[in-house]
Order: structure tokens, then sequence, then C-alpha cells
């Protein structure tokens, strides 16, 4: 063993010189205890002591105790207060802490301008000033923080463009600019140059439309690429693909074209892929080394051909999104067997054949959508194998046979939506009581049989219309206190209209009943405060009056009665419902005159009113012509965007007849609009202001006994696509302002009393013999009847028309010459002869006779008087 030789006298001088050192080093470094403490008191008092840091007080604890408050050897080194309700801006002694080197003030209420103060916080390398109030631009020598590694400024006002500053932090590993207001200009390439970024989020901003930057491919440590909804164009650079740490790629939402590069699916470590809402096409590149992607959406874009069956792979894949896309072919059966699968979403596709038999056995399957397809055969057996089935979502298929079992046994359904095919049978007895289920639709296909006995107890949405189910309406259903919309229609269900389905309507949105066998007399227990929006009872044997509680569905919004037996005179009392789009009383036994209305302004919304096929006389409705406010000035696409009644809760439907045809309107556009009072006894003339109803596009007061003549202020109708006055007593001319109607594709106004030439141009040179057909007195095109000179048609002013029943300017002519000859004759004779005797006598005793009339009148009056 060797020996120790102690060490020499300048050895242990030199060690305790670096030991006195060292201590002098680290208390010169360290903030007094004091001072770091009075900082923070008065940035409490500065921020007006909000509850969160109501804590922080002098005590003998140290303030490195105090919530939001991180210390590193004593010394404060963070400040943590995210979502802690704090206002008022960032004052500039919060750099007078020496050592602080992160700050995060995420989710509060700080106003203002980039705190360029924080320039002096030296040592700052974490920042976290999201979802606040900050407006303006980002400063364009940012990068004098230049120890940042985390600067986080999404969700808030900046505005203008990203400074090329942000592309000068050496050490900078995570950007987010997400959800500004950046609008006048695009990416700064120098992003490019931060060698160190793992993390690059800038979705949801208004950049100009801009490519992808190539530079950003540079950037070999990025983890995460967050793009979504930034305005990008062009397609995406193959070079994606030569950034090997790249996990998590969002380009969706954009306008990005062109193929998929396929070095996408050689990136080993990317796990999410989201290109949705694009306008991508191609096929789908197949899998090469990215085995470890666990979510797929290339939903909403062009993409075409087949899912590549090597997707059977992705053994990690949890989510397969592909919906609204043009694929075709059959379901790969790899895709059935991946076990971690939970969510697949191929619905509005092309897909064909039977789904694979082993979908759901491996996996735990939670969603199973694939609507809108080609789909056929029946569904799988395994889907509920897991247990953890949240829904079936199948509809506008082409499958086919009887329900699984395990439907009625699957416990953790939610949604059964499986309308629109070609299923049959029995539903499985489960199904119906399911216990979490709550909405059930299968509409549109061939079950039978009676309805349950017993409903799931928070069911709030049954649709089981266009089926063959029969048999009376369970109690059941007045169990389901739930219960929101009730569509049973089309189907052969019987019996009367149980009163306590009105008090349902305390809950339910939609009760249609429409077309089936019920009769009896509607329930008249809708009560106060319902929630009614849609009733639809048409297409049954009720019968009796309509029941006045209706009046208490101040919400209703469509009401269906048609093609009843229903026995009463007008409801005018429903004109003051706020909400009423459509009033559907066609065929049934109404009677009376219609009359006026006591509100002031009654109907305000009604746009589809029918009340054909009754018994109606009277006089048209005048009042109501004049207040049919939805009718006038509507806005014809509203904004351009297609919209249809019910839309996020029911997608409502009537029966109406439309250009002479019957038809089924599945779908209800809310400009939409018309008026049928057909085949009843209306009487008089067509009222001058129906021309105020501009917004009109189908009128049909056919098969009544209107006389009269009519009127120019038609031609006001601009949008009138069918008009219909055919077999009433109408005379007088076609009024030439009926021309001007462009969009007229139906005129019907046959077996009338009408005169005259038929007028030329636009849509009237398009229409055929039938239209005009029993008016005896019409001449000109289309009928083989010529017209004279005398015919000329002249233009006519409102409540003054031509002349009438056929009298025309050459018959006025020869009147007026004929008179002025005879007054000339006259004259002349009076001068010869002075004064004519037989002239005198004929005046004046004409004068005598009238004079004596008068002087009996007058006696008669008086002695009534007396």
């Amino acid at each position: 063993m060797s020996k120790i030789t102690p060490a020499s006298p300048e050895i242990h001088f030199y060690t305790i010189f670096l030991f006195f050192l060292l201590t002098f080093s680290s208390c010169a470094a360290s903030q007094p205890h004091d001072e770091e403490q009075t900082i923070l008191l008065k940035l409490k008092q500065h921020w007006k002591s909000p509850p969160s840091i109501n804590h922080w007080t002098p005590s003998n604890s140290s303030h490195c105790s105090w919530p939001g408050i991180t210390c590193t050897n004593g010394s404060v080194t963070g400040i943590s207060l995210p979502d802690k309700n704090i206002t008022g801006t960032i004052p500039p002694f919060i750099c007078h802490l020496k050592h602080l080197t992160a700050i995060d003030l995420n989710s509060n209420y700080i106003p203002g301008k980039f705190p360029t103060i924080l320039y002096n916080c030296s040592n700052l390398q974490y920042l976290d000033l999201a979802m606040n109030n900050f407006v303006g631009k980002i400063p364009d020598d940012v990068d004098r923080m230049a120890r940042l590694k985390y600067l986080i400024l999404g969700a808030n006002n900046f505005s203008g463009d990203v400074p090329k500053a942000i592309g000068r932090f050496p050490s900078l590993q995570f950007l987010s600019l997400v959800q500004n207001e950046f609008n006048s200009g695009s990416f700064p390439p120098e992003i490019g140059n931060l060698s160190n970024l793992e993390v690059l989020q800038l979705a949801y901003n208004r950049f100009v439309p801009s490519a992808i930057p190539e530079n950003f491919t540079r950037l070999k440590k990025l983890k995460e690429l967050w793009m979504t909804k930034s305005n990008l164009i062009g397609e995406i650079p193959e070079m994606v693909g030569d950034m090997p740490a790249l996990e998590h790629l969002d380009l969706a939402m954009n306008n990005l074209s062109g193929k998929i590069p396929s070095g996408l699916f050689r990136l080993k470590n990317l796990t999410e892929l989201y290109l949705f809402w694009n306008r991508l096409s191609g096929e789908i590149p197949h899998v090469v080394e990215a085995l470890n992607l666990a979510a797929i959406d290339l939903s909403s874009n062009n993409l075409t051909g087949t899912i590549p069956d090597d997707f059977g792979k992705l053994t990690k894949l949890t989510g397969l999104v592909l919906y609204f896309n043009q694929l075709s072919g059959q379901i790969p059966e790899s895709i059935g067997r991946i076990p971690t699968l939970k969510d697949v979403r191929l619905f509005s596709n092309n897909f064909s054949g039977e789904v694979p038999p082993d979908f759901g056995r491996y996996s735990m399957l939670e969603a199973f959508e694939v609507p809108d397809n080609q789909l056929t055969g029946r569904l799988p057996e395994h889907l509920c194998a897991g247990g953890k089935l949240l829904g079936v979502v199948a509809f506008d298929n082409k499958l086919t046979g009887e329900l699984p079992k395990w439907l009625g046994n699957c416990s953790s359904l939610l949604t059964v939506m499986i309308y629109n095919n070609g299923f049959s049978g029995n539903i499985p007895g489960g199904l119906w009581s399911s216990l979490n289920l709550k909405s059930l639709m299968l509409s549109n296909n061939s079950f039978s049989g009676e309805l349950p006995n017993k409903l799931a107890w928070n069911l709030s949405r049954l649709e089981i219309s266009n089926n063959k189910f029969s048999g009376k309406i369970p109690c059941s259903i007045c169990n389901a206190n739930s219960l929101e919309l009730l569509d049973l229609s089309y189907n052969r269900l019987t019996g009367m209209i149980p009163q306590w389905l009105g008090n349902l309507s305390n809950n339910l949105l939609v009760l249609d009943l429409r077309m089936n066998n019920f009769h009896g007399t509607i329930p008249g227990t809708f009560a106060r405060g319902n929630r009614l929006r849609n009733l639809g009872l048409n297409g049954n044997h009720l019968e009796g009056l309509l029941p006045q509680s209706l009046i208490n569905c101040q919400n209703l919004e469509v009401l269906d009665l048609g093609n009843n037996k229903i026995h009463d005179r007008f409801p005018n009392w429903l004109d003051t419902l706020p909400a009423l789009h459509i009033l559907i009383l066609r065929s049934n036994r109404f009677h009376g005159s219609i009359g006026d209305s006591k509100t002031r302004f009654p109907f305000p919304k009604l746009r589809i009113v029918d009340l054909s096929h009754n018994e109606f006389s009277g006089f048209l409705p005048t009042n109501y012509f004049t207040n049919l406010k939805a009718m006038m000035n509507m806005d014809e696409e509203e904004k351009g965007e297609r919209r249809y009644m019910g839309d996020g809760y029911y997608r409502d439907s009537v029966t109406v007849t439309v250009k002479g045809t019957t038809i089924v309107l599945v779908k209800i556009l809310t400009i939409f609009t018309t008026i049928d009072l057909s085949n009843n006894k209306f009487q008089g003339v067509i009222p001058k202001f129906i021309g105020n109803l501009n917004s009109l596009r189908v009128l049909n007061l056919s098969h009544n006994i209107l006389t009269g003549h009519m009127p120019p202020s038609l031609g006001n109708l601009r949008l009138i696509e069918s008009l219909d006055l055919s077999s009433n007593k109408l005379n007088g001319v076609i009024p030439v302002q009926l021309v001007s109607l462009t969009f007229l594709e139906v005129l019907n106004l046959s077996n009338n009393h009408l005169v005259g030439p038929i007028p030329h141009g636009n849509q009237f040179d398009t229409f055929e013999n039938n239209s005009y057909s029993e008016n005896l007195g019409l001449c000109g095109f289309p009928l083989s009847k010529k017209c004279g000179d005398h015919n000329r048609p002249l233009i006519q002013e409102e409540d003054n028309f031509e002349f009438v029943d056929g009298f025309g300017w050459k018959a006025v002519s020869m009147g007026y010459g004929c008179g002025v000859v005879f007054g000339l004759a006259t004259g002349y004779l009076i001068f010869l002869t002075g004064r004519p005797k037989w002239f005198v006598r004929m005046v004046e005793g004409s004068r005598h006779k009238k004079s004596k009339r008068l002087n009996k009148s007058a006696r008669r009056q008086g002695g009534r008087r007396n």
C-alpha cells in the first residue's frame, strides 16, 4: 500500500481561497430575500389583488412558497398565474426580479400592445401571454429577448405581419402564434432558420394566400407543425417527407391541392396526420414506414381510388376518418383487424360490397359511421364485441336483412341511425329499451310489428317513419319524458291519438303522425309554455273541431292538418302565433268565410298556406294578404346560403301542389312561399293588394267563383313560378304587366271569360294552348285564333282597366264620330229657325217631367218625417 503524502501548505491556502471565492460569488448572485418579496407585493398591488394572489402576504415563510411563484436556490425564477382574472398591464419593475426565467400569464385580461418592457428581463426563457387582449403588431425587434426558448402569443389580436425577427431566436424551441389577426403578410421564411424549433403553431390566422415555405422543411427537429386554417394554397411540398422528427402534422381547413406526398408515409415518427377540408386529389399513398400513425383524418377532399390494403399494418391506429371524398371499392378486411381501432368514419363516399365481417371482433370500437355509400349485405356481427360501441351510423346504403340480435344487447349504444336502407323484420326487443340510447332512427325501411311496451327512459329522438309498424300508440311513449322528436309517420298505426300526447308537448319539438289510420279528434291538452314546433297530422281520419289549446303552442312553426275530416270554421285565432311559417288545412271540411282578422299583424311569419279543397266561401281574405310580411321583400338566397326549415333539429316536410303537380317537399327551403286557396267557393274580385306579396313563388286560386279582371298588380310578383287562376269567372284582358314575370314556368288561365290578345314576350312565348283553353274571347299565339287590329293591347293602370267586355277603340270612335255629326247638324237647324218648337217642347217637356218626379219625391219624404 502506498503512503499518502500530506498536502503542502500552499495547496491548503489555494483551497481555502477558492472556497471563499465561490461562496462570495454565490452570495453576490443571490438577490436579497426582502427585495424580491417587496417586488412581488408591489406586483400584487399593481394588479389590484385578484383573489388568486391574495395569499401573497408577508409572513415567516418564504415568498417562494406563495401560489404561482417558483424559486431556484432561493431566488424567484418563475411567475405562473394562468387564468387568474388578472387585469391591467405588465409593469416594468417585474424585470427587477433578476433571475426571472419564466412568465406564464395565459388566459387573463391584459390589454394593450406587446410589452416591450420585458426586453429588460435578460434571463427570460419562457414567455406565455396567450389568450389575453393584446393588439397591434409584434415589434420588429422582438428578438432582443435573445434567450427565449418558448414564445406563446396565441389567441390574441395581434395583426399586421409576422416580423422577420421571429426567425432570429437561436434557442427557440416552441413558437405559437395561433388565432390572431395576421392579415397583411405571409409566413416569414426566416422561420426556417430556427434550427432548434420543435413546435410551430401558426393555425387560425388570416395570412394572405401563401404556399407552405420550403424553408420549413429545414426544421429537422420539428415535431409539431400546426397550420390549420392559415390560408394555405398550392401543393404540400414533397420535402415534408424529409422532416424526420415530425410527429404531428395538421394542415387542415386550407386550400391545398394536388396529391398527398408519398413521403409523408415514410415518416417513422408520425403519429397524427390531419389534412381534412382541402382540395387534395388523387389516391391515398401506401403506407411505407409510418407505422406509428395513430390518427388519420383526410376527410372533405377530392380523393379517389381505394383505401390501401396495407393500412392494416397500422397496428396503433385509433381513428380513420375519410368521409366526404370519392373513394370507392370495398373496405379492406385488414382494417377490421386493427386491435387499437376506435373511430371509423367513412361516410359520403362510394364504398360498395359488404362491411368486413371481422369489424369490431378484435378492437374496442366506439364509433362506426359508414352512411351515404353503396354498401350491401347485413350489419357485421361483432361491432359491439368490445362493449364500448357508442354509435352505429349506416343510413343511406343498401343494407338488407334483419337487425342482428347484438343491437338489443349493446348497452353502451347512444345512437342508432340506419334509416334509408332495406332492413326488414322486427326490431330486437332490447334495442327499444337500451339503457343509454338517446337517438333511434329507423325510417324508410320495411320494419314491421307493434311498438314496444317499454322504451328507453332517456330517449330523446325516435324516428320510425315509412315502415310497416301497426297497432296503437303504446303508453310506453308517455313515460319517455326526455323525448323531443317523435316521428311515427307513414306507417299503419291505428286507434285514437292519446290525449296524453298533448302533455308531452312540454318537451316535444316535433310530433309527426302523418299518413296513418288514426281516427277521433285531435288532443286538446296542449299546455301553456310547451315547446312544440312541428305538429303533423296529415292523412288520417281525424274529425271534429280544432282544439283551442293549439293557441298555447307559441313556438309552433309547422301546422299540417291536411287530408282529414275536420269540420270547423277558419281558425282566425291562430293568426296570433308568432312563429307559424306553414299552415296546411287542405282537403278537410272547413267552411264559411275567412273574414277579417282582429289581430294588428296577423300571421307575421306565414310563408306557406294551403286551404285548398274545402268549402270556404265569401271574399278572398284581403286583410291577410296585406299583412303577410314574410312573403314580401325576402332576400332570394338569404346571403347566398341555402337553408331549410328545421335545420339543426329536424328537416320539416309537407305535401303541396306546385306547378300543377302534388309533391312532397322532403326539405323546405326557407325562401319557399306559396298560397293555395283552390277548390273552394271564394267569390268576388282578386284584390290588387296581392301584388304586394312580391316574394311569392306559387299562387293557386283555381276552381272558385272569382269574377272581375285580373289585377295588373300581379306583375309585381317578381319571383312567381306558378300562377293558376283557372276555372273561375274572370273576364277582361290578360294584363301585359305579366310579361315581366321572368321566373314564371307554369301559367293556367283556362276556363274563364278572358278576352283580347295574349301578351307576347319572355315566358309568354313558351306557354302552350292548355294555359288559355276555354276562354272563347282570347286570340293570338299560341292559339289558332288570330287577332284583328281592334284587339291591339293597351297598357293598363291600376283601378283603370281598358274597356269592359270587348269594347275597343273602334266602337268608341264610331260613337264619338256619330255624336259630333249629330251635334253639328242640330246646332245648324237652331241657328236657321231661331227656336224650333219641337226641340223646345222635347227639352222643356223632359225638364217638366223631371221636376214633377222631384216634387213627388219631396212630398213623400216630408210625409215620412211627419
